[in-house]
């Protein structure tokens, strides 16, 4: 089943970590693009500060604490380790690249 939500606000776009890896967000959806080239991709929720991720390849799920300030996104997985991720601006994903529709089926 899928992991219905309402758009959430704000997390659009295109993010980049420093080790190259960059995260498409559109709606509850996301795309990761390893710093290798591997795609995975997934959807989330946004529920008491943490973001749940679900990727689909594996049907995985992780929380992250998570936290956003601007073009600036802070993110602490359980065991501590940080990452900041900043948007580019003005770009946002491709629209064909999510599949098109709000929610993920």
């Amino acid at each position: 089943d899928s992991l219905v939500v309402p758009l959430i606000e704000g997390l659009d776009g295109i993010w980049v970590v420093e080790s190259g890896e960059r995260w498409w967000i559109q709606n509850n959806q996301f795309i990761l693009i390893q710093a290798n080239g591997a795609i995975l991709k997934g959807e989330f929720v946004l529920k008491n500060g943490q973001m749940i991720m679900r990727y689909y390849s594996n049907n995985v799920i992780v929380a992250l604490q998570f936290k956003l300030m601007g073009d600036l996104l802070y993110i602490r997985d359980d065991s501590g380790m940080e990452v900041q991720l900043h948007r580019l601006n003005n770009f946002r994903p491709p629209n064909n690249a999510f599949g098109g529709g709000r929610y993920i089926r």
